[in-house]
């Protein structure tokens, strides 16, 4: 379970960047090709979607993602428990605890293993 949220968490904060990311780069071209588009041909598919905010269950991923950030439960993140969660993250994936993650270590942890 542990995991699974922290696979969880690290997913919202790598998505959270993408959003904050598409965001300062203003209107645009949309980014397209295979990965970025829907069965139906609309941008914003699989990896668009997802960045860019319109993918299906976004908006409850996220709100779970912050409750579970959201230590006191005040509605808000603070730093501390911004950082709280990501030294969670940077743990779990730090398999053999030398205090770095390498590659290796981050795509183990991302695949569940």
């Amino acid at each position: 379970m542990r995991t699974h949220v922290l696979l969880l968490t690290t997913t919202a904060a790598i998505l959270t960047c993408g959003v904050i990311a598409a965001t300062a780069q203003g209107p645009g071209p949309q980014p397209s090709g295979p990965m970025m588009q829907q069965q139906d041909g609309h941008h914003g598919g699989m990896m668009g979607g997802a960045m860019m905010g319109h993918g299906r269950g976004h908006g409850m991923a996220m709100r779970i993602i912050f409750s579970l950030m959201d230590a006191n439960g005040d509605g808000k993140l603070s730093l501390e428990e911004w950082q709280a969660a990501h030294e969670r993250i940077f743990r779990a994936m730090d398999t053999d605890h030398d205090g770095t993650v390498t590659l290796e270590e981050m795509e183990a942890f991302m695949h569940g293993h």
